[in-house]
């Protein structure tokens, strides 16, 4: 592995291209000193040892990669939403992280990019395809039409009940952080998102996804 001091070093590198407004530098720093981090976790688990401040310092790295990734990423913001979520879940407090995740489930609103889904093969397969096409069908039809408004509750409610029915569908925590998001439940809306890091750790945040 590489060792911990190289690590800071090449982490520290990148937290000066980042106050330097070098986002392009500092990106690819960040990515290198993440990736070193999760061996050391990893090893450390592996060994029974403890890993708090590792996760401390890989918490800190994702928040800084996601400031970065905010500046440049446009309408592209999947890496940017596992950068979030990923400090989140190692215990990152800052309080950029929230303003910047709901920044993004913004924009995947507002772009619409859609894609097909595999349906589960679980019971009441077809019930959960109907739940899922209508919570997609809501986020992206407007209400009332001609506005740029949409039926967030129907939207919501129409992902929780997919969710009931398969509790392992990130697509559906997506869509449902989309609409808790247009509902400004902001608090659910960023724990919706986690969820889909936790259930797919490549899940990409981009696209809504719609049952064939």
């Amino acid at each position: 592995m590489v060792p911990l001091d190289e690590i800071v070093g090449v982490l520290n590198m990148g937290a000066e291209a980042m106050g330097n407004k070098e986002f392009e530098r500092a990106i690819p720093l960040y990515r290198e000193g993440i990736n070193c981090l999760h061996e050391w976790v990893r090893d450390a688990l592996d060994k029974g040892q403890p890993a708090d401040d590792l996760m401390w310092n890989m918490g800190n790295a994702y928040c800084d990669l996601a400031g970065c990734l905010v500046e440049i990423c446009g309408t592209d913001i999947s890496e940017c939403a596992h950068a979030i979520t990923s400090a989140l879940l190692c215990g990152c407090t800052s309080e950029a992280l929230k303003p910047n995740l709901l920044w993004c489930m913004r924009t995947a609103n507002l772009v619409m990019q859609a894609r097909h889904m595999d349906p589960p093969n679980i019971d009441r397969q077809a019930d959960f395809i109907r739940w899922q096409r209508q919570g997609y069908d809501l986020l992206k039809t407007p209400d009332p039409p001609g506005t740029g408004d949409r039926n967030w509750q129907g939207a919501a409610n129409s992902y929780w009940e997919a969710i009931k029915l398969w509790p392992e569908s990130a697509a559906s925590y997506h869509g449902l952080g989309l609409a808790l998001e247009g509902l400004k439940r902001d608090e659910e809306a960023v724990e919706a998102w986690k969820k889909v890091k936790l259930l797919d750790f490549s899940y990409d945040f981009n696209f809504r996804s719609v049952c064939r």
